[in-house]
């Protein structure tokens, strides 16, 4: 919760140009989905494969029209995840997505998602989604609305089958997710 609360005081200083210096600052949905997905690389361990150079980015594909995905390209510029830096890429099709350690995917992909997951069958590729049902359809983690809060659901099976590790701790402070 502690490097939540750290990313999104981030997100804060980086966006600080435009905010009045009376004006309280309030982060936008799409902002504090940003900084959740930042954390939620540092609370998942990934299979490693030999062919993985230690100097290759630590790549997260936005897949659809999505507004986060320009809060992803600022956090980016300034982090980097297990010791690589961050390359944000924004997808277009469901062929280039297996290039990703993490794949945001869109309202805008809804009727596209038993594809896309279909793609990404036994891949090591964390999905995350505002799509209604997202955790409960096969994605492993769906953001929820509750309110004026930001909230997130686990489908650890998903993980789990592909070889991802949740740490307890993300585990903890997620919805529980009742999946088919």
């Amino acid at each position: 919760m502690l490097a939540l609360v750290a990313a999104i005081a981030l997100f804060s200083a980086a966006n600080s140009q435009r905010i009045a210096a009376e004006e309280p600052f309030a982060p936008t949905a799409p902002e504090v989905m940003a900084a959740m997905i930042y954390n939620f690389a540092l609370f998942i361990d990934w299979p490693t494969t030999e062919s993985e150079a230690k100097q290759s980015p630590f790549v997260i594909g936005v897949f659809g029209e999505d507004p986060i995905g320009i809060f992803l390209e600022n956090s980016a510029k300034v982090e980097t995840l297990q010791r690589r830096r961050i390359q944000i890429r924004h997808l277009a099709n469901v062929n280039d997505v297996k290039s990703c350690r993490i794949l945001v995917v869109s309202q805008s992909q809804k009727k596209q998602l038993p594809e896309i997951l279909d793609a990404l069958r036994g891949e090591p590729i964390l999905t995350v989604g505002d799509i209604d049902d997202f955790a409960q359809l096969g994605g492993m983690i769906a953001f929820k609305k509750e309110g004026s809060k930001i909230r997130f659901q686990i489908n650890s099976d998903a993980a789990t089958r592909v070889g991802l590790k949740i740490s307890s701790k993300l585990l903890h402070l997620a919805i529980p997710a009742k999946t088919h």
